[in-house]
This record gives structure tokens, sequence and C-alpha cells, in this order.
């Protein structure tokens, strides 16, 4: 046990010197993308700490286009992760795209078909209190998304959008105890009242 404590410090210095490193560098997202996902099968908690400098540090150095960041998210989500991870991708993968937005580089989104892979793993894995309100949160920058997207004619946008509002609606609803951070641990797998099953997801064409 106390050898542990001391490994995992230097894990995580490795993690924050590595994140600096490639954005220093101007390298791509390739050897950050295989770091976490080692990390993941070995640390998870380290992994969530690194993913959560990475914006920070991205800024730090002046990096300024997100693009490579939001391949990157989108990658890290297709793995199997706790919750805690997850939360913290979405978290990170959200103001990526809303830069993209704000630079008026809408063609650099991700494709229709690359979120629709995204919320089918949502799906298809456990969620907690803290990754429900993280789906929340991200939810509205990824309709915006589609909304921009004019051109790719996303099949049944206004039935997304409606679905996207009735989302938003249960999350003012009282008895909706799994969007709050005091909710029990029992609700753990998506279920009909959870966020992602209520925002249609984009389809290929």
């Amino acid at each position: 046990m106390a050898t542990a404590i001391p490994s995992a410090l230097l894990d995580l210095q490795a993690g924050l010197k590595l994140v600096y490193d490639l954005a220093a560098s101007g390298d791509n997202t390739v050897d950050l993308f295989k770091y976490l996902q080692k990390m993941l099968q070995t640390d998870a908690n380290t992994a969530c700490r690194v993913l959560e400098a990475i914006p920070d540090t991205w800024k730090q150095v002046g990096r300024t286009d997100p693009l490579g960041l939001c391949e990157l998210y989108l990658d890290l989500c297709a793995l199997p992760s706790p919750p805690e991870v997850r939360s913290q991708v979405l978290r990170n993968l959200g103001p990526a795209m809303e830069e993209l937005l704000r630079q008026g580089k809408s063609a650099k989104l991700p494709a229709a078909g690359r979120l629709d892979e995204l919320w089918n793993t949502l799906q298809q894995g456990e969620i907690n209190p803290t990754l429900s309100c993280a789906i929340i949160e991200t939810s509205g920058t990824l309709m915006a998304s589609l909304v921009s997207r004019a051109s790719d004619k996303v099949l049944n946008m206004d039935q997304r959008l409606r679905g996207w509002g009735d989302m938003l609606f249960d999350c003012l609803d009282v008895d909706n105890v799994r969007l709050t951070p005091d909710s029990p641990p029992e609700s753990s797998q998506l279920t009909p009242g959870s966020p992602s099953t209520h925002v249609t997801p984009p389809q290929q064409p």
C-alpha cells in the first residue's frame, strides 16, 4: 500500500507532462489517445485527471484549433470506461465543439454519423448522476452542431429537436431523481427515463 500512492502520483505527473509536450509540439493527438487507452485499462482515476487537464493545457500553449481534440474525445467515448471518465470526456467535447462553432468552422464539426455512434455508445454503458448531468450539459451543443450542418440534410431533424425538448422538460421533473447529484447509485443502467434515450440519435442516410 505504501508504494501505491507514489506510483499513482508518478503516473499522473507523466500523463500531465505528455499532455503538455504534445500540445506544445503541435503534434496530433494519436499518442495521447494511445496513452489514455492504456491508462483506462490500468488506472481510470489517473486517466480522468489527465483528461481534465487537456483543455487548459491546450489553451496555455496557444493551441486554438480544437478539431483534433474533438476527434480524440469521440474516439475515447467509444472505449469501455467508467461513467466518471465518460462524463469528463463529454465535458471536454462540448466546449471543443462550441469553439468550432464560434470560429465559424461548422464544416469541421463531427459528422452526424459520429454523433450517432456517440449516443449509441452512451446507451449501451453504465450511467450515474454525474454522467447523466454531463449528457444534459453537452446535448445542446450536439443539437446545435446538427442544426448548423444543414447541408448534411440530417434526417428527422424536427423529431430530434422535439426529443431534445422532451429531455430538457424531464430535467425539471422532481421525480426524475437520476438527474440530481444526490441520486442513489442503484440507477446504473440507461432506461427510458434517462436523458440520452430521449434524444433521438442522428441516423445514417
